[in-house]
């Protein structure tokens, strides 16, 4: 049975109520005005998932060799990388676009060796080069060698993120490094301040908010995402970067819609303002038949504690609030 996080009783008749300290910590707000704390201890379960099972060396395949994905699948257990972006949206939609990029979202003090996992893979570094945009530098030059570049990156107070610089709520991200293979494919290693999950939680929109474990591909919002083909915007859009984002998946197929109405945000199922948490019943879990070792594998809500809410404060300013606990919960 999960562990409500410290601090957190559930009453008797489903209730809940507060034992311990406000829970400020860790809470990323998309352009609130007010921050709507909460004391909810919801518990997922799994047996109201949606699931379905695939094989990863299939998931992988525009990318990685069997063997290859064998062993990326090994290395991201043991670094907890998750994997998102385009790549993930366009599997879990059937195909409805082809990406030729994968991103990867791994901690910091973890980016290096998922790196040298990917050129062991056959994949070459591309350093990044200075590319200004209306006197802005959106990008500067990496040294060519790609661990002088992930040291460089890592441990500047201002790395070189690139284009994602515009696209998170946080400046959780520590450094971008880009790799390519003779077919073109090329995947981005995100490094992170923070845990990557909440790196995806702080995504630019609904749209983007999947993911893969090793274990298994998880999409936040399915019904609105793969069935209604509606994507929630959730940062400022007339930011460059934001703009653009949302203009490349309303290109793809996507409706943008910058607020809720007041009927959906009370009855809603996955936009509302009732609490979420990642692997409850809204969500769809598709498992990997494989796994990066022998033995059970974890529920996808028993290994991340995040759950989130919509705020809706007013028309044009209805916005995701994610309450990012650890595991442990709040001190």
């Amino acid at each position: 049975m999960q562990r409500a996080p410290r601090g957190l009783q559930c009453t008797e008749d489903g209730g809940d109520k507060q034992s311990r300290g406000p829970l400020e910590n860790n809470i990323y707000e998309h352009s609130l005005l007010t921050t709507n704390i909460s004391t909810a201890t919801p518990t997922p379960n799994p047996s109201q998932l949606m699931s379905r099972t695939a094989k990863a060396s299939e998931f992988y395949s525009r990318f990685f060799t069997e063997e290859q994905t064998r062993k990326f699948l090994h290395v991201q257990k043991n670094t907890d990388a998750l994997v998102s972006g385009s790549f993930v949206l366009s599997w879990l939609s059937g195909g409805s676009f082809v990406p030729n990029d994968m991103d990867i979202f791994v901690s910091r003090k973890h980016a290096s060796i998922i790196a040298r996992q990917i050129v062991e893979s056959n994949y070459h570094f591309d350093p990044m080069v200075t590319i200004k945009v209306n006197g802005r530098k959106i990008s500067v030059e990496q040294p060519s060698e790609l661990m002088s570049a992930v040291e460089k990156e890592l441990n500047s107070w201002n790395p070189n993120t690139g284009w994602t610089r515009d696209r998170y709520t946080n400046s959780n991200i520590a450094g971008v490094f880009n790799f390519v293979n003779t077919s073109g494919r090329i995947i981005q290693v995100v490094a992170t301040r923070c845990e990557p999950v909440d790196a995806i939680l702080a995504f630019h929109s609904t749209v983007v908010m999947n993911f893969a474990t090793c274990d298994e591909v998880v999409c936040l919002f399915p019904n609105n995402t793969l069935e209604r083909k509606r994507n929630l915007q959730l940062l400022d859009s007339t930011t460059f970067g934001v703009s653009t984002a949302l203009q490349k998946y309303e290109s793809r197929g996507w409706t943008t819609l910058y607020t809720i109405s007041a009927w959906e945000a009370i009855n809603g199922d996955e936009w509302n303002m009732k609490y979420r948490w990642i692997g409850d019943k809204h969500c769809e879990v598709v498992k990997f038949e494989e796994s990066a070792e022998d033995g059970e594998k974890a529920d996808v809500g028993e290994q991340f504690l995040k759950f989130w809410r919509l705020d809706f404060i007013e028309e044009r300013t209805t916005r995701l609030t994610v309450m990012a606990w650890d595991r442990q919960g709040p001190e």
